[in-house]
């Protein structure tokens, strides 16, 4: 009796040790899937998305739903958990913004990220350097939309469509391996803090977790 009063005082006047939570550029890709498609965790993002919103934000339409996530499985609120979005979720929402075409948008956005380069400590060339990086992919993008709106028929939309976004995804897979190298680490550490907390994302369905796995690794045909 005495020895386990012993190991119970030993035990209890050891220092409890907190563990700290992951960073949202922390998690891994099998990590992030595996909440995507919890539907228990979902849930919870649903129930907390609901009560986020204010009673304005719903009103009664005849014959329409006035609840905000009727027929959604899941909503993504980048502010509450961006470590759920990719790295090339981000690396989309970037491309768009910071290159866009209008002047306005384009400065706007860069402008919006100052404070969080300058606080990792990213060099003062970043978009400069970011825009040739990117350059590849932002180019097959534009061959995507181009080809969608194109006069094609749409059998030849859709096999000039494959072809596009294999390409999209060999660019952006090897965008993404540069930006890393050439910034560092900081730079996903940008995406998570800076880019992510400004997105979000609303599913429909459930998606199948091998399906999300091959998406976001990239495997690119």
């Amino acid at each position: 009796m005495h020895k386990v009063l012993l190991a119970f005082a030993l035990l209890t006047a050891l220092p409890v040790v907190a563990q700290t939570p992951k960073q949202p550029w922390e998690w891994t890709d099998a990590e992030r899937i595996a909440a995507l498609t919890d539907d228990t965790a979902v849930a919870a993002r649903l129930r907390a998305y609901r009560a986020s919103q204010p009673p304005a934000a719903t009103f009664a339409v005849e014959g329409i739903a006035n609840d905000p996530i009727a027929g959604v499985y899941d909503r993504i609120e980048g502010r509450r958990d961006p470590h759920l979005f990719f790295r090339s979720d981000l690396l989309d929402m970037v491309a768009t913004m910071a290159y866009a075409d209008e002047s306005m948008t384009r400065n706007a956005y860069r402008h919006s990220k100052e404070d969080a380069l300058e606080a990792l400590g990213l060099p003062a060339d970043f978009w400069e350097t970011l825009e040739v990086i990117t350059a590849a992919y932002r180019a097959d993008r534009k061959d995507e939309k181009h080809n969608a709106f194109s006069d094609r028929s749409e059998a030849e939309k859709n096999a000039g469509q494959e072809v596009i976004y294999a390409r999209m995804c060999r660019d952006r897979r090897a965008a993404l391996r540069e930006a890393e190298e050439r910034f560092g680490p900081k730079f996903v550490q940008f995406l998570y803090t800076a880019v992510a907390p400004t997105m979000t994302r609303t599913i429909l369905r459930k998606i199948d977790p091998e399906e999300l796995r091959r998406v976001t690794a990239e495997e690119c045909e």
